[in-house]
């Protein structure tokens, strides 16, 4: 599990932007408490992908604002949308690239 500091966190905030400016989502969206479909479905993305780095669900939920059973939640509904979306899939592998080329340039 990954130590979150100042310098991961700066990353992190980099690369939700980076992901909101693909996705042509206002950052609040992505860290509030939005209903929209689309950031919903970007934010579960970008738990699944931090939770494949190491983080822990609680990790995850102090970052976003969340609880554990809400990160766990979102996480199994996005596993399923990607499952059966390859539209949905083709854009995670994106968010993915984003976090890959923030944290190993």
């Amino acid at each position: 599990m990954p130590e979150i500091n100042i310098q991961i966190s700066l990353l992190v905030s980099q690369w939700i932007s980076t992901t909101c400016t693909y996705m042509n989502i206002h950052r609040g969206l992505i860290i509030g408490k939005s209903n929209n479909e689309k950031a919903n479905e970007t934010r579960e993305m970008m738990w699944l992908i931090l939770l494949e780095q190491g983080w822990s669900y609680r990790q995850i939920g102090l970052y976003f604002y969340r609880s554990h059973p809400a990160i766990h939640s979102g996480i199994k509904n996005i596993r399923g949308i990607l499952e059966t979306d390859p539209q949905a899939r083709q854009i995670y592998l994106s968010i993915q690239l984003f976090f890959q080329n923030i944290f190993q340039p």
